[in-house]
């Protein structure tokens, strides 16, 4: 996927600043909360009638000689 946000339902979006950085955000409709609401790594979503199901892998940040911060999946995390 390319980086971006891809709309989902109801004010949620896909995004995605590419690598690790895939996130559930969800914006607009009124509502008191507006950013992140499933933190990194979003692997897959479907969306089951008012449900949004999830899959995720964590992600943690390591700071960047340059001030920068790289995001890195947790390698404690059996995947397969």
């Amino acid at each position: 996927m390319l980086d971006g946000e891809t709309p989902i339902a109801n004010g949620y979006s896909l995004s995605d600043s590419g690598g690790a950085g895939r996130v559930i955000v969800v914006r607009g409709n009124g509502r008191k909360f507006e950013g992140i609401v499933v933190d990194f790594r979003v692997d897959a979503y479907v969306l089951d009638g008012d449900r949004l199901v999830v899959a995720r892998r964590p992600a943690y940040t390591v700071p960047l000689s340059n001030g920068s911060l790289e995001l890195k999946l947790d390698p404690n995390v059996n995947t397969g």
